[in-house]
């Protein structure tokens, strides 16, 4: 029978559940109430807070997959990997055979009450803000930032530092070379808005003036002016939040919508 290999330098919290074969390294902080499947590595300077489950295999903490710098052949310095960490927050579950990378910079972060599922990639530098989905085999890539809400389906591809708003949903196969706006349902490859996500909005507590705004202020121009006044606090600060993470970015450009007017597909 597998056994367990928990490190005495890592600082474990009450109530929690290891299967066989866990293997949790020096470095790692964990919470409460934590459930950990058979087969689940903790490696590197991991901090996980309370109430997660983890399904059989799921590995976190691994060297980033960085083909320029090849971490795989450098001589890790223990003090500069201590600067570098994977924060996963309190609630979320990480199902089968997924793996979460340490960052090239300061984090890679999971926060809160996130559903992750089978054979999914959190590569390096990643943000999954709460209540995010990935689907099956879904990978979003290094620096990509997945905001509150987000929906992504079965084998989504996010290219290095996209942006995906608040509320979006992707659908199955769509592959992101650009920023999504919050609230879109987008598909294809390249992936295209398809319509608003208004079932997403009013599932997130916007009524129904609010998501009114949202289809309209998708529906105008590209470059055309907002006006602020016209939008609730809810909607305007969903996407100055958006255009903030946007701004940390490489890339400002939001993907096209297609060729049908988005209001006309609304609801």
């Amino acid at each position: 029978m597998a056994t367990n290999s928990i490190s005495s330098d890592a600082v474990i919290g009450k109530n929690n559940t290891f299967g066989d074969g866990v293997k949790i390294g020096p470095g790692a902080v964990i919470g409460d109430n934590n459930f950990f499947s058979d087969g689940v590595i903790v490696t590197g300077r991991v901090e996980i807070g309370s109430g997660n489950h983890f399904g059989h295999h799921v590995l976190m903490g691994a060297l980033p997959e960085n083909s320029r710098h090849k971490f795989e052949f450098q001589e890790i310095d223990p003090v500069e990997q201590a600067a570098h960490k994977v924060v996963i927050g309190n609630r979320n579950v990480i199902r089968e055979f997924t793996s979460v990378n340490l960052p090239t910079g300061a984090e890679t972060r999971i926060e809160n009450d996130v559903y992750i599922m089978q054979h999914c990639a959190v590569a390096h530098d990643v943000l999954l803000e709460d209540h995010v989905i990935l689907s099956n085999h879904c990978s979003p890539g290094g620096h990509a930032k997945i905001l509150k809400g987000a929906n992504l389906g079965k084998g989504v591809q996010t290219h290095q530092r996209n942006v995906i708003g608040q509320y979006t949903m992707l659908g199955v196969g769509a592959v992101v070379i650009r920023n999504v706006l919050p609230a879109v349902t987008a598909v294809g490859n390249p992936a295209k808005m398809l319509t608003t996500n208004t079932v997403g909005l009013e599932r997130a507590g916007f009524n129904a003036d609010e998501v009114q705004q949202v289809v309209r202020l998708l529906s105008q121009p590209a470059g055309q002016a907002v006006d602020p006044s016209a939008l609730s606090e809810h909607v305007l600060g969903m996407f100055q939040h958006f255009y903030d993470i946007v701004g940390e970015a490489r890339d400002s450009r939001t993907i096209p919508q297609v060729e049908w007017p988005i209001e006309e597909r609304a609801g």
